[in-house]
This record gives structure tokens, C-alpha cells and sequence, in this order.
């Protein structure tokens, strides 16, 4: 269960490709109540199963958080519609990339400090206010469209390095949950009440992600026609 940050730099570095060519968590007693979900009495493997089935179902969702790879700091503040309908940033140092997605389509923007890396100097001039228009499907976009796909990312958030165990029971704003680790030591918190949701992602290494806004509408626009280039 690793943070993406090998995705998330990679996802920055395609569009500039295209372009030129929380709370903390808080211990709380383990033991098994009548109001829990049950996770406290299943195995480590089955708890993470039924998050990943919750997680992806959820309908709507939003992921944000902050990690760092190397010198850099990444943020990621994503909102899922549903399961291919997004909107979001990712941030990496100076450079922000925003992104919608409606089904196959994605749009895609920057801030100035990502416009001159990926055009030059005159990259802000051509391309602020802009969105870039370009095909989920198409091989240049691919850790994007993966990025922006509910299933996709919670299955890259997930996914273990080896077997997970138990780690305790603890509190993710305000939220009683089960804590399971992997072999690198990233644990997730799973709600202990009502849907095996994942609440948190979090690693020494890595950073933390966050996870909320389960089942909530959102509602993401798309960019006006006049705004929109082509990026294929």
C-alpha cells in the first residue's frame, strides 16, 4: 500500500510532453463492540478485500494528502463523481496540474510555473486559461487516466507489498477504525462502523492520504468549448 508518487511525477511529466510536442490519528481501545462492522474479528487479508470492495463502491470520493519524493512535495486533492468522473490538482513543488475527467475525455491546465517547464518562457502567454482536451485511452496519458479513475487509484492505493497483519485499533477524525500494515510498514485505516471504508493511507516514508466525502454529490463542469485546445 504505497503512495503514487512515481505516478504522480509521471503523470506531470506526459502533459508537459503533450504540451511541447489531516487529522492525525489517535489510538483507541481494539476490542470488539456491538456497534463495529466486525473487521476487528476477520483476518488482516479479508479486512483490506472488504476495503477495496467498499472503497471502489463508494460511488463518491475524495482522496487528498501530502507526500515527498525527494526535495520535492506533492499534493494530491482529487473528487470523484463516480467512478470515471473527476476533478482535481497535483501539485509537485511549484508545478500544478489541474485535471477534469468526463468518461473517456480528459481536460488538463497548469499554473505558470508548470507552463514555462513543459513550453518555455512563453508557455504561460499561450497557455493560461487554457485546457488541454485529450483521450483517456491514448498511450501519452495513461498514469493521468489512471490517476482519475476511481477503481484504478484505489486499486494503486491498495495494492500491499507482501502480507498484511493487524496493527491496532485507532481513531481517523473521529472515526473508530482497524489499522493494518504491509511489509514496507504503509497502514491503512479501515472504518471499524458501517462501510469498510479506507479513512487514511499513511507512511513514514511516504507521507498520508486521506479519504473522505463517501456518497456526497459533486458536481464537476466541463471547461467551455472556447478554453479547450486539442491535445491529441
Amino acid at each position: 500500500m504505497r503512495i503514487p508518487v512515481a505516478v504522480a511525477c509521471a503523470a506531470v511529466l506526459t502533459l508537459a510532453t503533450a504540451c511541447e510536442s489531516g487529522t492525525t490519528a489517535t489510538p483507541t481501545r481494539s476490542a470488539a463492540s456491538p456497534a463495529t462492522n466486525g473487521l476487528d474479528k476477520l483476518p488482516a487479508a479479508t479486512v483490506l478485500a472488504r476495503a477495496l470492495a467498499a472503497t471502489r463502491g463508494a460511488g463518491s470520493l475524495h482522496v487528498h494528502g501530502t507526500t515527498r519524493d525527494g526535495h520535492d512535495t506533492i499534493r494530491l486533492d482529487l473528487r470523484f463523481a463516480d467512478e470515471r468522473t473527476s476533478s482535481g490538482s497535483i501539485t509537485i513543488g511549484r508545478q500544478r496540474i489541474d485535471v477534469r475527467r468526463f468518461g473517456s475525455t480528459l481536460y488538463l491546465s497548469g499554473n505558470d510555473a508548470f507552463y514555462v517547464s513543459a513550453a518555455g518562457k512563453d508557455g504561460p502567454e499561450l497557455l493560461r486559461g487554457k485546457f488541454i482536451k485529450a483521450r483517456a485511452t491514448a498511450k501519452d496519458f495513461k498514469e493521468m487516466a489512471e490517476m482519475t479513475s476511481l477503481p484504478a487509484l484505489v486499486d494503486t492505493l491498495l495494492k500491499p507489498t507482501g502480507a498484511v497483519r493487524h496493527v491496532g485499533g485507532m481513531k481517523v477524525a473521529g472515526r473508530r477504525a482497524i489499522a493494518i500494515a504491509d511489509e514496507t510498514n504503509s497502514i491503512l485505516y479501515v472504518a471499524l462502523e458501517g462501510p469498510a471504508y479506507a479513512l487514511r493511507l499513511g507512511s513514514s516514508a511516504d507521507g498520508t492520504l486521506n479519504f473522505d466525502g463517501f456518497g456526497k454529490p459533486i458536481r464537476i463542469v466541463r471547461p467551455a468549448a472556447k478554453n479547450v485546445v486539442s491535445g491529441d
